[in-house]
């Protein structure tokens, strides 16, 4: 599982960056926070990403690295 399209604006992510309004979106786990150090598995021929602290597979956010204010 990966993120492919921003949430601010719908333009399709390149390298996590929008090239329409300029943010950084990564994954984030929404049970522990890292941000930092996941895997990506394969289950039943589908791509998901895995929590490499907690384990976490399902319960995947998206974190904005550059705030809206930044980019004015």
């Amino acid at each position: 599982m990966t993120f492919d399209i921003c949430p601010r604006c719908g333009s399709n992510l390149e390298n996590y960056r929008c090239p329409g309004c300029g943010g950084l979106f990564i994954p984030r786990c929404a049970q522990c926070g890292n941000t930092l150090v996941f895997e990506e598995v394969e289950y039943n021929g589908v791509g998901l990403l895995r929590c490499g602290v907690c384990s976490n597979q399902i319960d995947f956010e998206i974190k904005s690295l550059v705030e809206q204010s930044e980019l004015s």
